[in-house]
């Protein structure tokens, strides 16, 4: 008798977790899935970083060269 319960109890515990494996290799596939956007993302993320960086010394040159903020009414003159 327990023989058989322990047999019934093992195949239940197998239907148990068939499902579960299922659902971790329907997890890891779509982690794998979505690895190359969470890369592009990263890329994105460091490449503005270093964008805020370019316009923060751009602008210290244009102080440094005391430039002046071109208004709508102004006159642009070119001398070489």
């Amino acid at each position: 008798m327990n023989n058989e319960r322990s047999k019934s109890s093992e195949a239940s515990e197998g239907k148990a977790l068939r499902p579960q494996l299922g659902r971790t290799a329907i997890t890891s596939l779509e982690f794998s899935e979505a690895l190359p956007f969470a890369a592009f993302a990263s890329l994105l993320v460091e490449t503005v970083a270093r964008l805020d960086n370019v316009i923060e010394e751009v602008e210290e040159l244009g102080r440094i060269a005391r430039f002046k903020e071109f208004k709508s009414g102004d006159e642009a003159a070119v001398n070489c």
